[in-house]
């Protein structure tokens, strides 16, 4: 059965899942993790409950959306998924930050493992996500 834990994380109060179901694998969407604690709060929650990243998925390639892809392809070696569409968001995300919040924060782009398009299917254990 699917299971979906929310954090709220960074400056902004974004919305980061986790999915996951009984066969152990798991998903992030849209992990934002900026501060130390909550990229910590994530990795206790994935060892707890022996869960295996899979996938880290992004709705939209926006910096508050995607302060945590570099600690997740650090810690855990899975590159960031994302729309197509967005491609030029994600390599302007430093550029949007400033303009946004007026400062320079670190923010770490791993290299996008896939893009994907709207109806295509997105899998994890025994689950399917259509886009």
């Amino acid at each position: 059965m699917l299971q979906i834990t929310r954090f709220v994380v960074n400056m902004i109060e974004e919305n980061t899942y986790l999915l996951y179901d009984e066969t152990g694998e798991a998903v992030l969407i849209d992990c934002g993790a900026f501060y130390p604690e909550e990229q910590q709060a994530i990795r206790n929650f994935l060892t707890e409950h022996r869960l295996r990243l899979t996938h880290l998925y992004n709705t939209h390639g926006h910096f508050d959306h995607i302060f945590g892809a570099g600690f997740i392809y650090k810690d855990y070696g899975v590159q960031i998924e994302l729309c197509a569409d967005e491609q030029f968001v994600y390599e302007a995300a430093a550029e949007q930050m400033r303009m946004f919040i007026h400062r320079d924060l670190p923010l770490d782009l791993p290299p996008v493992g896939r893009y994907f398009k709207d109806g295509d299917i997105l899998a994890f254990g025994n689950q399917k996500l259509q886009v």
